[in-house]
């Protein structure tokens, strides 16, 4: 048995209809004008990019690294360490793992052939190396230069 259409039905599915494709021929124009503006945005992020690129690099000396703060995993238990003043500041199991490091006499490649020697009382950059290599994993790594470096 078919159907019978009602010219009242039909008029308001039409109203239905026509309201949802003004709706999201709006939508649509919105759309696409986030779209121009994201592109237009990406277009001068690119520009600057390349112009920082073909500058001379600054001329100004290396800063020196003074402090450093590592947040991590230790065996998938969140875990910080903290170095300023030539104090290191962290937990019990990742200063173990640090020692074992140390122990191990594990060294690191510094690039231009020079190694770094695990140390926990050595340069900063040592100490740094050292104390990355005791965690299981890095999430989040600051470092300080200049004068002070206190967290």
């Amino acid at each position: 048995m078919a159907q019978t259409l009602v010219p009242a039905d039909l008029h308001q599915r039409w109203e239905h209809a026509l309201a949802t494709s003004v709706i999201r021929r709006e939508r649509a124009a919105e759309l696409l004008a986030e779209s121009a503006l994201a592109q237009t945005w990406a277009e001068r992020v690119r520009y600057r990019s390349l112009a920082l690129r073909e500058r001379p690099a600054a001329t100004a000396a290396p800063q020196t690294l003074v402090a450093f703060r590592v947040e991590g995993l230790v065996d998938d238990e969140p875990c910080v360490a903290a170095y300023a003043n030539d104090v290191l500041s962290c937990s019990d199991e990742v200063r173990h793992r640090a020692e074992v490091v140390v122990a191990m006499g594990e060294t690191f490649s510094a690039g231009g052939g020079r190694t770094v020697v695990a140390t926990l009382d050595g340069a900063v950059g040592a100490v740094l190396v050292t104390v990355m290599r005791a965690f299981s994993q890095i999430l989040a790594l600051d470092l300080r230069t200049g004068e002070g470096g206190a967290w």
